[in-house]
């Protein structure tokens, strides 16, 4: 229940039963989306994350490092070294088996696509952002969102992650910094985003693998714990709400108290991501159940894209393709 890598492992994939083994929650939504007949652009920023992982045979995801894309073989021991694998990639012979061949074409296509987008990444422009982690991240998220005429995508999702709060001991002073840096961020990918003009098709869900204890521990700092309190912004977002219960009663009596602040959850991350799938155009029950394999145990307590979102119709759904 308290141990970080557990718990975010889990955050990421959504699927406590293990109903589709080695996916995450993200891969789950891309892959719906895909059969639903969207192109999706699904990408990890900073590192590769299980979120994004789908079914196999369906979509993929595309990890990004250091604000840039990796070429393909930067460092090159032979000049020739790019001719040598199209050469050994292509299909050329009678006796090519399936397989081959089928790896073989993704082997070129990926790395066609990887200096496309590399290519248009360097040439993009975006507004100025903060020089921390997240906001370095978010960036690159921007320019990303910024090609997406190129990239001809109906859909993209982006996973992002900020690590450091673990606070333990002196949490006052090391949130606060924390929270400078998640605001500064945020105040310049808003404003990156209105600039584009995407702004109402954006929303930004906020995660966490637990909460933290309402009252302190001898450090002046909180201890891991189970319920806590999420976000989601965004332009169509239907803000200034809490949904959920929020418990009536904070003290150790209070019917959902486990002891020193601990609190139950009163709503399921099914829920939440319940109504953002179907604002993303996951409509179908059945397709629901299948990026959501718990919501059944939850039915009663799924919000919707109408609970979350101000409107939702094909024109939020959809984005313009360029030539």
């Amino acid at each position: 229940m308290y141990s970080h890598d557990d718990m975010q492992r889990e955050t990421r994939r959504i699927d406590p039963f293990q109903e589709a083994p080695g996916t995450g929650l993200l891969g789950r939504l891309s892959d719906a989306l895909q059969n639903n007949g969207f192109s999706v652009g699904a990408f990890s920023v900073g590192a590769t994350s299980e979120a994004l992982a789908g079914r196999n045979g369906l979509s993929s995801s595309t990890t990004i490092y250091n604000e840039d894309l990796e070429s393909f073989d930067p460092k090159p021991s032979s000049k020739y070294s790019r001719i040598a694998v199209e050469y050994l990639n292509e299909a050329t012979a009678l006796q090519s088996g399936m397989f081959g061949e089928t790896w073989s074409s993704l082997i070129r296509q990926s790395i066609v696509s990887n200096e496309v987008m590399k290519k248009t990444l360097k040439e993009t422009d975006v507004g100025s952002f903060p020089r921390n982690d997240i906001g370095r991240q978010l960036e690159v998220v921007s320019r990303l969102i910024a090609t997406r005429h190129c990239r001809g995508n109906d859909r993209d999702i982006f996973y992002v992650e900020m690590s450091g709060f673990d606070h333990h001991s002196d949490m006052l002073d090391k949130l606060d910094k924390k929270l400078e840096d998640i605001d500064a961020a945020l105040q310049a990918f808003v404003a990156e985003m209105k600039s584009q003009k995407e702004w109402d098709n954006v929303a930004l869900v906020a995660a966490s693998e637990f909460g933290r204890t309402l009252s302190p521990n001898s450090g002046q700092g909180t201890d891991h714990a189970w319920a806590g309190n999420y976000f989601v912004i965004g332009g169509k977002v239907n803000g200034s709400q809490i949904l959920g219960a929020y418990p009536s009663d904070l003290t150790e009596k209070g019917d959902l108290m486990l002891g020193r602040g601990r609190l139950i959850p009163t709503t399921s991350w099914d829920a939440v991501w319940s109504g953002v799938a179907q604002w993303f155009g996951v409509e179908d029950e059945g397709q629901l159940s299948e990026v959501l394999p718990n919501r059944g145990n939850f039915v009663r307590n799924m919000f919707t894209a109408e609970d979350l979102f101000v409107s939702v119709n094909e024109d939020d759904y959809t984005c313009e393709t360029g030539d």
